[in-house]
């Protein structure tokens, strides 16, 4: 990498560390400032990497969607059902760009089939709370619908495991990037709609953090756009 791509590389690593520190200090502006911070500098380094490619273009649309949901957070509770769909745009760009090749047969039906399986618990887990919280109901929908998308991202990013034309260090920091997003977006789920538990602010930005950086790195490597 180029010396500005490497400053770069650790503004992010810095703005990323900082926003943690801000949401365990509860430091409001400092988190505000952090957390658009990072993903729109992610979006430069991606950019500047190729991220503007055809092949490329759905993980760039990804991080802007992603960002758009970001800012749309940090304004008051009546934007949250627009920065949920905005993140669910960000989510669908991820499986766009991640099946752009076909997985096998097989390991798609039994991903499949875990992944109804583990909807069908989160359903009913989320139709217990909902229905014990009036204030819930009118967003079961948009909550259900987006965890099956959700899902469908977690095994997008996984079938990269088994296609031939990805490479290991490349397909292992994809599936996992799926997985710290999947991990990210339960936590804060059970944060705000169940049961608010200790540092889960800061438990949330790093998973969701991480989930980015490895699911772009994997794109990265992929594609060979950094040597």
């Amino acid at each position: 990498m180029s010396a500005g791509l490497w400053l770069l590389t650790i503004l992010i690593g810095v703005s990323a560390v900082l926003n943690w520190i801000a949401a365990a200090a509860d430091l409001r502006k400092v988190f505000a400032f952090t957390k658009i911070a990072v993903i729109a500098l992610l979006i430069i380094w991606f950019g500047l990497l190729g991220g503007i490619e055809k092949r490329t273009i759905w993980f760039m649309l990804a991080l802007l969607f992603s960002l758009a949901g970001d800012v749309l957070l940090l304004l008051s509770s009546r934007w949250f059902l627009y920065g949920l769909a905005a993140f669910l745009l960000a989510l669908m760009a991820y499986i766009i760009g991640y099946n752009q090749t076909i997985p096998p047969l097989l390991s798609s039906v039994f991903g499949i089939l875990l992944m109804a399986i583990l909807v069908f618990i989160i359903y009913r887990i989320l139709r217990r709370e909902v229905q014990s919280k009036p204030h819930l109901r009118k967003m079961a929908i948009p909550i259900i619908g987006y965890t099956i998308i959700l899902w469908l991202m977690v095994l997008s990013t996984s079938m990269s495991l088994f296609k031939s034309e990805w490479q290991l260090q490349a397909a292992l920091p994809a599936a996992l990037g799926g997985v710290l997003f999947f991990c990210s977006d339960a936590m804060l789920a059970y944060d705000r709609f169940v049961k608010p538990f200790k540092r889960a602010h800061i438990l949330v930005m790093m998973t969701y953090h991480l989930a980015h950086f490895a699911l772009i790195w994997g794109v990265v490597q992929h594609f060979g756009l950094i040597s």
